[in-house]
């Protein structure tokens, strides 16, 4: 009876031992994107990086598009044993929304969402490939429907405001300042912009219109494209500041835009976008 115990606990521990090495074979190990790593495919491991936040679109399909170029830099990494972040993971690295993901605190005492590692350690390689290739095909499949937005001046930029309070008026003067937002929605940086400010009231009549050059705006940034951040956060903001955006009306406008103020309506339609690639829209 001892001897047959001894030879079923000896089985139990073989079929453990193996069920764990097949079980490591099936599941997913940040190890597996270290640079100088050849489990997986290059062009997984590409999308995989993509996935985890680590490659941009760009840098994804640059490599994608050359892969020995890929190969080169693997190489590169391996001599000076430069590891993924997804290998060397700390708690610096910040996780998007979209990604399964825990809540640390800085070395600033702020809270950061970083990448929870154990949970995808426990998923079945195919299911992440798979995972990473949806992740990807939908990310540039928008890149791509955005290039064909791109040919439209008015599907540009995206034009938003303060329902509550569009405008606000300073004081006695004849002036009213803007509580509005610009968003770049293109596939390419905008150096600057020229359009008309359209203020209508509920039926959609007219009360007045004001031209606008992005040169008059606060905070002189270029509304970069970030495509490759589409899913953490669609579209680049450009805030103007209402304390400094003002433009000057007759006392009659002001009045009926005071007598209108609860139902206002905004509409901005760009006339000129300058891209900082040099290339010029009109309209």
């Amino acid at each position: 009876m001892t001897f047959l115990l001894k030879r079923i606990l000896i089985l139990i521990m073989f079929y453990s031992i193996t069920s764990c090495n097949s079980q490591t074979k099936e599941t997913f190990k940040f190890e597996y994107l270290n640079a100088n790593n050849d489990k997986l495919k290059d062009s997984t491991k590409l999308k995989l990086k993509f996935y985890f936040n680590e490659y941009s679109l760009k840098r994804t399909n640059k490599y994608l598009s050359n892969l020995e170029s890929f190969k080169k830099l693997k190489q590169r990494l391996s001599k000076k044993s430069t590891f993924s972040y997804l290998k060397d993971f700390d708690e610096s690295y910040y996780a998007p929304s979209y990604l399964k993901r825990k809540k640390i605190k800085n070395k600033s005492g702020f809270t950061d969402f970083v990448l929870d590692t154990l949970f995808y350690e426990n998923i079945k390689i195919e299911s992440l490939k798979f995972i990473s290739e949806q992740h990807y095909d939908r990310i540039e499949n928008l890149r791509l429907t955005r290039l064909e937005y791109d040919k439209n001046i008015n599907s540009i930029i995206k034009f938003e405001y303060n329902l509550k309070s569009p405008i606000y008026f300073i004081g006695n003067k004849n002036k009213i300042r803007f509580n509005i937002n610009f968003l770049n929605i293109s596939s390419k940086d905008i150096k600057s912009f020229k359009g008309t400010i359209f203020i209508n009231n509920n039926e959609m009549e007219n009360i007045f219109r004001a031209n606008i050059d992005s040169k008059i705006l606060p905070y002189q940034n270029d509304l970069k494209s970030e495509l490759e951040n589409w899913d953490t956060r669609v579209i680049n903001e450009y805030r103007t500041d209402t304390n400094e955006l003002e433009i000057e009306v007759s006392s009659y406008i002001k009045s009926i835009l005071k007598q209108n103020i609860k139902k206002l309506n905004l509409t901005f339609i760009p006339t000129k976008i300058t891209f900082k690639d040099g290339s010029i829209m009109h309209q």
